[in-house]
C-alpha cells in the first residue's frame, strides 16, 4: 500500500474535477510511512502528517478502538469532501482548515457572510 495512489470512485472524479470548488477536494491520494498525500481537484497537492489524523478533531468524534486510523486503507467519497482511512472518516474542510492558510481564510469569509445574512433576516423580520 505505502505510495499506491488511490483516487475518488470514477463516477465522482469527473464531477470533483468542474466543481467550483474543485481546489477544496481531494479526488486521490497516496501513504508513507510519515505522510498522506493528498491530491486535490485543482490537481494541487497537500501533504498531511499521519499523527494529525490521530489527535481528536475539533473536540469532539477523537480517535478511539473503534474509530482509528487505517493508513492501510486509504479512500475518499462524497465527491472529494472526505477522506477516509478505513472505518476512520473526516471532512476536507478539517484537513484544509489546518494545511491550508487560503481554504481557512475562504471559510472564515462565509462564516461571516452567513452570519451577517442571517442577522440581517432577523432584522428584517
Amino acid at each position: 500500500m505505502w505510495n499506491d495512489v488511490r483516487y475518488l470512485p470514477t463516477e465522482q472524479l469527473e464531477a470533483a474535477f468542474e466543481a467550483e470548488n474543485a481546489k477544496d477536494l481531494f479526488i486521490g491520494g497516496f501513504v508513507n510511512e510519515y505522510h498522506v498525500y493528498l491530491i486535490r481537484g485543482n490537481h494541487s497537492s497537500i501533504e498531511v502528517p499521519r499523527e494529525w489524523f490521530t489527535k481528536p478533531l475539533g473536540g469532539c468524534c477523537g480517535v478511539n478502538e473503534v474509530n482509528t486510523p487505517d493508513f492501510m486503507n486509504l479512500s475518499f467519497t462524497d465527491y472529494g469532501n472526505n477522506v477516509k482511512l478505513g472505518k476512520y472518516e473526516v471532512a476536507s474542510d478539517a484537513i484544509l482548515w489546518d494545511f491550508d492558510p487560503d481554504a481557512k481564510l475562504r471559510m472564515q469569509e462565509n462564516e461571516a457572510s452567513d452570519a451577517l445574512g442571517e442577522q440581517y433576516n432577523k432584522e428584517t423580520k
